[in-house]
């Protein structure tokens, strides 16, 4: 999930220089459209991060977890921002390089917006994981889908206020208020924390994922063509149920999946750096074909690897980790063995 996640982010940007680049006409409908389809990415990526903190610890983290995960986040999100500002932005003197890094890493005006909202996580986590834990998952999951669904429904329904506090909910600040992104954090809290049990016994329920990713999926499609939502972007009201039944049709083809593609795996260890070096190079490589889906394709292929040689050059050093985040040392054997011992049990 994680390097299709990855990929797909690449794929969106991609898509969105294409659409400054190339005058496709009456085609950005449908780029558009594909564009959104792809919107369960971030949100997809950010769910990872409760689910394997969930799997791994269920509600019992660590003395030193939040100390080293401030370190390890923190660190590369204060170094990207500020590459971001000089590449992106206005640095011509130090008031307005202040000014736009205040901008990029508060105002979630970057990429580097999901680091903000999965430390978010981890305190959730520390603060819910007891409590949650007693909870029907079924239940409190539905109750996160209408919470953050009601929540991101806001600039579609209520008029923005003229001044006051409440106007960062329609402005990008409003990305970072938990409840946007409440309900993957419960499906990654549960997921996480059954996961065995979650996938022995998912194959059980097929025709009920299968339906309601049909649904997600259609109503997605409706409110795009319909005219009632062409905003794309993954903080659509839409989007929440989309993604969470696109989470549970992962799970569902994987537990028919016997191993992981080598190709997978690779790109999931350098999904992270890839995730904060790759907007720096698919918007700086420029038009690579006049045709529009070539151009996202060599965009795709060239950014992806670009950012892994980056990745790989400068975690050669031991600092390179805090600078472009770390990279998964995930091996392929260690997953094969593993695979083979759930077979025999």
């Amino acid at each position: 999930m994680r390097a299709i996640a990855c990929l797909n982010i690449v794929i969106i940007h991609s898509l969105t220089s294409n659409f400054v680049e190339i005058d496709s006409g009456r085609m950005d409908i449908w780029y558009k459209y594909f564009q959104l389809l792809l919107m369960f990415s971030t949100p997809l990526f950010i769910f990872i991060s409760e689910f394997l903190i969930a799997k791994n610890y269920k509600e019992n983290l660590p003395k030193n977890f939040l100390p080293k995960r401030l370190l390890y986040l923190g660190l590369p999100f204060l170094i990207i921002n500020l590459g971001l500002v000089f590449a992106f932005s206005n640095h011509n003197d130090l008031y307005n390089v202040f000014k736009s890094y205040f901008k990029i890493a508060f105002m979630a005006d970057s990429l580097t917006y999901f680091i903000v909202v999965i430390l978010q996580f981890f305190i959730l986590h520390l603060l819910l994981s007891k409590w949650l834990i007693k909870l029907s998952p079924v239940l409190v999951v539905i109750v996160s889908l209408i919470i953050t669904t009601l929540y991101l429904s806001i600039p579609k329904f209520i008029e923005k206020p003229d001044e006051g506090f409440l106007q960062i909910i329609w402005n990008r600040e409003g990305w970072l208020i938990i409840l946007g992104w409440f309900s993957y954090f419960i499906l990654g809290f549960y997921l996480g924390t059954y996961y065995e049990k979650v996938m022995k016994n998912i194959q059980n329920y097929k025709l009920l994922i299968v339906a309601g990713f049909i649904i997600a999926f259609g109503i997605v499609t409706y409110n795009y063509f319909s005219g009632f939502s062409v905003y794309v972007a993954s903080k659509r009201m839409d989007m929440p149920f989309y993604t969470t039944m696109i989470i549970l049709m992962f799970l569902l083809v994987f537990s028919y999946v016997k191993f992981v593609p080598k190709f997978i795996l690779f790109i999931s260890n350098y999904s992270f750096n890839i995730y904060l070096i790759h907007y720096f190079i698919v918007h700086n490589v420029g038009n690579l074909s006049s045709t529009p889906y070539l151009n996202v394709l060599f965009k795709l292929i060239l950014t992806i690897s670009i950012s892994i040689c980056v990745a790989h050059i400068l975690n050669l050093s031991p600092y390179g980790k805090y600078i472009i985040g770390n990279t998964y040392k995930v091996k392929y054997d260690n997953i094969k063995q593993s695979k083979k011992a759930n077979m025999l049990i």
